[in-house]
Formats: C-alpha cells, structure tokens, sequence
C-alpha cells in the first residue's frame, strides 16, 4: 500500500498503521509541499490524521525519507503537514482510515491490487480504488471516488442526514451542497439513516436504502435492491431481471413483471401503464388498462370495460311456411349477407317422428354467393308439433347468429333471435 502525498495546509497530519512485520515503505517529507506514504504487498491497516503535524502509524515498519520527517518508532512517522497527502497502496486487501485528517487537509488514495476499505477525511478527497472491491466509506468535504475494476462501493451507510447517490460521475452526491462525485464505475451504494435517492447506472448494482424513506432507481442491468427499514420507493423497470427486497416498512414498488420481489407492500403500476393495479384488469400487460383503445375482433380486453368486444354475425334469415293441423313446412328460407368462409349449421331436433328429414347439416359460405338456399334440406317435409329447427352461422372472432324455429300448435311457426359467444358451444340470449 502507499500513502503518497499531502500539500501543506498548516494543520500537521497523523498517519496511523497497525503492526506488522512486513515492511510498509516510507513516508517522504517535503517540508510544507507535500508527503509520501508508500505500501507494500501485504494486507496493511493505515490510520492517518492531521494533529499539529502528521504521523502514520502503520502495521508494518516504516522508513523516513526528506527533510522534516521524524521516525517515532518502528511503525510510526510524523511529518510536518500539508495540504494534500497521496496514499499509493500496493497488493493486499488494505484498511486506511483518514476520518481523523481536518478539513484543511486533502486525501489523494490511489489504492493497488485487492479489495480495500477506505475511509475519508474532512477535506476534499481523491479515492481511486484500483483492481479489486473496494468499498469507500465517504467523509466531509466535496470528495471523488473512481472505483476501478471489481466490485465496489460508495457507503453513506454512517450518515443521519439525507443523501443522494448518483452512480454516473457527475459532482452532485452527498448531503445537500456537498458536491461529492461517485464514479459512473461504481457498482454499489448504501444509503444512511435520512431520506435517501440513490440511482444506479449500467452495472450490475448493489443498491441499499438503510434508514429513512428512501426513493431509489435501479440502472439498466441486473440489480440488487434492497431497501431496508422506512417507507421506500423502489424502481426497477429496465426490462432486464432485478431482485428487489423492500424490507421493513409500508413500501412502493415499480418493477418490469419478470422481476423477483419480496416484502414490498404497494406496487402500484408494475407495468408501468399509468394505471394502478387496483384499476387495471391486467397489470402485468402495459397495453392493457382502462383507457386503452378497445381493439375489436379479439379476445384481449384492451379498455378494461367488462370483456373483450366482438362484432356480431349479421346473416338475416328470411321464411315462410305452409300450416296442416298442428304441423308445417318450409315454403321458402333463404340466409343473406353470407360471406366466403362462413360457417353454417342446420340442425332439425325431434327425429323422424316429429318429420325431421336430418339431424345437422353443414356447409360453407362461398366467395360471391351472398345469398344460401336451405329449401331442400327439408325436403317439403311436414315438421310436427314441438319439433325444432336450429340455423347457426359463426366466423372466426365474431359473435355467432342462431335462429331457433319451433312448430307450435296450428302450424304457426315460432321464432327466437339467439347468439354465440366465441368459444361457446351453447347458445345464449343476446346482450
């Protein structure tokens, strides 16, 4: 690991690391310019803070280099202080702590090879987190932190006041007017114990609320949300697959229909048609919603008004009969307005003893020929009392015409206008 450089700002600067018995390298010191703290290989803790000037004290040993520079003991220096201080680690998975370094003093970290956890100070602090998941616990002052390669982290998970996350590399994070910048880069975030808006970006992010009511935006890969306690506002429509729990609270959840959701109590317009899914009669369908305009012929109800509208079959029928006792005939019976590819039924119920010459026939309309003759299917037979003749003309998506024609007393002939549902097979009165 190595602590590289602070610019003098009149405040000394401590530099804190834990024992080791690697060796850590150096701290350099250029009088009120600058100061160096150089790492190694090894898994290393640094703790640095400024206190009338800056001392390191480091898990491994460290050598003094430059004018200025005091050697403590075997893994701690001091320095005068400076106004910028450079911490350039090498491999190993480092712990540098800077939360003890004043405003006056800005922290440069230019973290190497392994995950590394870093903690900021009061200034305003350069944090290039390098190969490896780092995880950045963010200070005062308006810092950048760049994560690098790996997975990595921008954690306001200590803040009670409300912040705002925004993983894209623009200097607008933090509590209001502190101007942080969390690189586009930046996998994951964790928000404190205020109301919190984090926004994802590209990556696969990690995104967690923490306290307070918290409104947070996926980006447009896979996503982990988790949004804690407080009442949240969770979105995670990208049309890729997210895995969201909204945790404790009376929570909101806007997400694509495909994602996997627990523990969210609202989701009021999954979809994302506008509509709530108290209101919608299909909320997983964004093309679906009361509103929608109504497509005709199909078996979608578009509108949400009660099913799906379907045009009728309009195949007048046209006859006339002849009485004898309490039996008729046919003397004419005529369909119109029948097209290509009609389906047409005529059944006759009742068997030989009421007259019926058939049980059901079928047929199919033809191109040009509007008008379909059923005379001879009867055959100039007499239909006896109670028989009954059942003509039937269905199309595809269309709400089907059945005449029903029932022989009463006298010969009169009765008649009833029915419909076919699509996809039924009974008849049923017309609404």
């Amino acid at each position: 690991m190595a602590l590289s450089r602070v610019l003098a700002a009149g405040v000394g600067i401590l530099a804190l690391a834990l024992p080791s018995a690697a060796h850590a390298g150096t701290v350099s010191g250029m009088g009120s310019v600058s100061n160096t703290y150089e790492g190694s290989d090894v898994d290393e803790q640094v703790a640095i803070r400024t206190e009338g000037a800056m001392t390191v004290f480091g898990s491994s040993a460290i050598g003094l280099g430059g004018p200025g520079c005091m050697q403590v003991d075997g893994d701690t220096a001091s320095c005068p202080s400076a106004a910028t201080t450079i911490v350039n680690t090498l491999a190993g998975n480092d712990t540098i702590d800077a939360s003890g370094v004043a405003a006056g003093t800005s922290l440069q970290v230019d973290a190497g090879l392994g995950g590394d956890y870093i903690t900021d100070g009061a200034g305003n602090d350069t944090i290039n987190g390098g190969p490896g998941g780092d995880n950045w616990i963010a200070g005062g002052g308006s810092d950048v932190f760049n994560g690098g390669d790996g997975d990595d982290t921008a954690d306001y998970s200590g803040r009670g006041n409300s912040v705002t996350i925004l993983l894209n590399g623009q200097a607008a994070s933090g509590e209001a007017g502190e101007a942080d910048t969390v690189g586009a880069d930046v996998e994951g975030a964790s928000g404190g114990a205020g109301n919190d808006s984090i926004v994802g970006n590209n990556l696969g992010n990690r995104l967690s609320g923490g306290g307070g009511n918290d409104t947070i935006t996926g980006g447009t890969g896979e996503d982990r949300v988790e949004g804690q306690e407080g009442d949240d506002r969770i979105d995670t429509r990208d049309g890729r697959y997210d895995s969201i729990d909204c945790g404790a609270g009376t929570d909101t959840l806007l997400a694509d229909p495909g994602d996997g959701a627990a523990n969210c109590e609202v989701a009021p317009d999954r979809d994302g048609d506008g509509t709530l899914n108290e209101q919608d009669c299909a909320p997983d369908d964004p093309a679906v919603h009361p509103g929608a305009g109504e497509i005709v012929g199909n078996a979608v109800d578009e509108d949400c008004a009660g099913g799906p509208q379907y045009l009728r079959v309009t195949a007048p029928l046209g006859y006339s009969t002849k009485g004898r006792g309490n039996s008729a005939r046919f003397v004419r019976i005529t369909l119109s307005e029948i097209r290509a590819g009609d389906a047409i039924e005529v059944r006759c119920t009742g068997g030989k003893r009421k007259g019926c010459p058939f049980s059901k026939k079928t047929q199919t309309g033809k191109a040009g020929k509007s008008k379909v003759n059923l005379l001879s299917l009867f055959k100039q037979r007499y239909l006896k009392l109670n028989a009954v003749v059942e003509i039937r003309v269905t199309r595809p998506n269309e709400i089907g015409r059945v005449q029903r024609l029932k022989v009463t007393r006298k010969g009169v002939v009765k008649s009833e206008l029915l419909c076919l549902a699509v996809g039924a097979t009974k008849p049923g009165k017309c609404s």
